[in-house]
């Protein structure tokens, strides 16, 4: 009854998210456009979620199976290797497609990093007089490249210790359920960049990117009670778009 149905709604969460079928995933630019911008659309059937113009869309992306297979080489790793981490048990590839950051690089994995390959130049950024230059490298340098520049032994239990877990990714809901019932929709702006001569993407924009119809995703809703639409609907509205993207004036 209804009560089961606010029961499993509220069971949904970041932790426990629903596994939404992708109904459609459509290119909304022109061909010649330097931009791959997405219109995607999810379907919530049977999951009790419901959602108001302005909120977002968590999404649990998994990690390019191109760029897992390059840090599994490039480390020299097996990735059917099991690897037990709080109180978890998965293979390697596994922790590193669906469980571990594998784009941006930290500071605590630089300086362990840098102690295990020994490397003085790693070390050198690392003083307090070279903050700049750390920045820098942590800014625009993939982990990937760190690990192919600076050439360090990882064992696979130290390596899950080391990188920071995976979090979710945030989009600002497209589409509004008075409009689309059981749907979600997102516009998405597939983000891509070149570094060290080779293609490199967005983690969740890439995933989400190459889904198929009846493809799944794991998701969750996350209310932003700050962003709406006056109750009173005769109230005149001005929407300036600060360069976040166009999805929430889209469901307004």
């Amino acid at each position: 009854g209804d009560d089961a149905l606010v029961g499993q709604h509220l069971a949904w969460s970041r932790q426990h998210p629903f596994h939404a079928e992708v109904l459609a995933n459509q290119r909304i630019v022109a061909s010649d456009s330097g931009k791959d911008v997405r219109h995607i659309e999810l379907s919530l059937e049977g999951s009790g979620l419901t959602y108001q113009p302005g909120d977002a869309l968590g999404v649990w992306p998994t990690q390019s199976p191109t760029l897992v297979d390059a840090v599994l080489a490039t480390l020299g790793l097996d990735g059917n290797r099991e690897v037990d981490f709080n109180d978890e048990r998965l293979p390697l590839q596994q922790w590193l497609g669906q469980r571990r950051e594998l784009t941006g690089l930290t500071r605590p994995f630089l300086i362990a990093h840098a102690e295990r390959g020994d490397h003085a130049a790693l070390k050198a950024l690392l003083q307090p007089d070279a903050r700049a230059e750390l920045g820098a490298l942590l800014d625009g340098t993939p982990l990937l490249d760190l690990l192919r520049r600076y050439p360090t032994a990882w064992d696979a239990d130290a390596l899950v210790a080391a990188l920071r877990p995976l979090a979710p990714r945030m989009y600002s809901i497209a589409s509004s359920l008075k409009q689309v019932e059981n749907e979600v929709h997102l516009t998405v702006d597939r983000l891509h960049y070149r570094s060290d001569g080779e293609e490199r993407w967005g983690v969740a924009s890439h995933h989400l990117s190459a889904l198929d119809e009846g493809d799944t995703v794991p998701v969750f809703i996350e209310a932003n009670d700050r962003f709406r639409l006056p109750a009173e609907p005769s109230r005149d509205i001005i929407m300036i778009g600060p360069g976040t993207g166009v999805a929430p004036f889209r469901a307004f």
